[in-house]
């Protein structure tokens, strides 16, 4: 059996020439005796133009060593290349203060105008908030006025809007070690697991007993919920402290609905970013290889519940095998508003 070797450094390299056409990536056996030289493994060779500009581009290369035609296995490699005009610094000042003022108005006709790239424009304004230190309040800007301009409650985020764009730019940005920390572990173990999560019978032999099944799901919904429960700390204070804000605001604007407070963050913390991580921890590099088909349904119905359990909701009809989940998700809503409250209530979430 191939065990897959896993490499977490990260490279840049900035102002490459205007002839570089491609770059390699060799992979070299250590020598365990310094006077003999390491011994190459193979290597690739990506051409720059092959590549699209400004996006990942996420594939598995072959290992190729010199005057062979074999390949001497396989690498994942993440690269991004990005070819762009930039003047001097001088000729951005007027965009710089327009965008770093407290008037939303040339942000939001960013916006309109790039509606066809709204995760570009959000990553670069975030980028740019970030480096002149305006992004608490400039993203809490935003949240207010989507919150003061939303009538029904239910539907509060749940569209694509300016607000939306840069929470979601800055989580990707500042929150992918705490997302590491919290989900990596216990996604792995589901990657590693042989025994079936199956809750739906449709997708089983007729008479399978589902009551190991639904044992099994549990045990890996608790080992999740127990690593995102005790995270509070590690999560980045910014966006602790956007979600006390985020918090009192809504609370402000309906008084009598006693989850908005959990809601409304838990929309942000979990639909738009550890949700998406469990349905596809490929792309947040979670795991270093597509899991199984029987480990992807299983993080699939493990995203549902904890889906269901942050919007603090039970199943319904919809997907009837799903409602045997049904007594855990009412056995933890007290644990879910609990963390929400605490990741957002900190004393030390305010100190930023």
């Amino acid at each position: 059996m191939q065990v897959p070797c896993i490499f977490d450094e990260s490279y840049l390299f900035q102002d490459l020439p205007l002839s570089t056409t491609s770059f390699s990536v060799e992979l070299l056996s250590a020598s365990k005796r310094a006077y003999i030289k390491d011994s190459s493994i193979g290597r690739v060779t990506i051409q720059l133009s092959d590549m699209p500009n400004g996006q990942d581009d996420d594939k598995w290369h072959h290992l190729m060593t010199k005057g062979s035609r074999t390949a001497q296995g396989s690498l994942r490699l993440v690269a991004n290349f990005k070819h762009e005009m930039i003047f001097p610094i001088e000729e951005y000042t007027s965009l710089k203060e327009l965008l770093l003022s407290d008037n939303l108005t040339v942000i939001e006709a960013l916006a309109t105008v790039c509606k066809d790239h709204h995760a570009e424009l959000a990553c670069a304004l975030i980028q740019i908030f970030c480096h002149y230190n305006r992004v608490l309040p400039i993203v809490n800007a935003c949240l207010a006025k989507s919150i003061k301009k939303e009538e029904n409650v239910a539907t509060l985020f749940r569209a694509s809007t300016l607000a939306t764009m840069l929470m979601d730019q800055l989580m990707k940005l500042t929150a992918m070690d705490y997302l590491h920390s919290v989900l990596r572990e216990p996604i792995q173990r589901i990657a590693d697991l042989r025994d079936s999560c199956e809750l739906d019978p449709s997708k089983l032999p007729r008479g399978t007993d589902l009551t190991p099944h639904l044992h099994l799901m549990e045990v890996q919904l608790q080992n999740i919920l127990v690593s995102i429960f005790t995270s509070v700390d590690s999560c980045p204070l910014h966006l602790r402290y956007i979600f006390h804000c985020l918090q009192d605001r809504v609370v402000q604007k309906w008084p009598t609905d006693g989850t908005v407070r959990t809601r409304a963050v838990s929309g942000f913390l979990f639909l738009r970013l550890i949700c998406p991580a469990l349905i596809n921890p490929l792309h947040f590099n979670l795991l270093s290889c597509n899991p199984s088909e029987a480990s992807q349904r299983t993080l699939k119905l493990v995203a549902k519940a904890v889906q269901n359990l942050a919007n603090l909701v039970e199943f319904k009809s919809k997907e009837p095998f799903m409602t045997s989940l049904n007594p855990f998700i009412t056995r933890h809503r007290a644990d879910m508003i609990k963390f929400i409250d605490n990741l957002s209530q900190g004393s030390n979430a305010l100190q930023v």
